[in-house]
């Protein structure tokens, strides 16, 4: 749990380190950072990236399924859409059959 909360602050330190606002939150990670050597820091530094890194491909990967999965999805519905498309309503056809019947029609 420790490394996790180290990584999130020097993330923090990394990404706040210019904003004037957040300094209090960059400046969280320099007051329990770890004594180790500099190599320590370089590695975990490293790991850090690389574990960014993938979190990043992974969603990109994500997101490309899920608009592949949209467009099937919208492909499906405008085919059957076109599939199941009605005769347009024509006003006047409908009203010349009633008045020819209304004509014929003995009340």
């Amino acid at each position: 749990m420790r490394k996790k909360v180290l990584a999130v602050l020097a993330s923090w330190s990394r990404q706040f380190k210019d904003d004037r606002s957040a300094a209090g939150i960059a400046g969280l990670y320099r007051q329990v950072k770890p004594t180790g050597s500099e190599g320590n820091r370089e590695v975990l530094a490293e790991r850090e990236r690389e574990s960014e890194k993938r979190r990043k491909e992974k969603e990109g990967a994500k997101r490309k399924a899920k608009e592949k999965r949209l467009d099937e999805a919208r492909s499906k519905k405008a085919a059957s859409r076109a599939a199941t498309s009605r005769k347009q309503f024509n006003f006047e056809q409908v009203c010349g059959l009633f008045f020819s019947w209304y004509l014929y029609v003995e009340f």
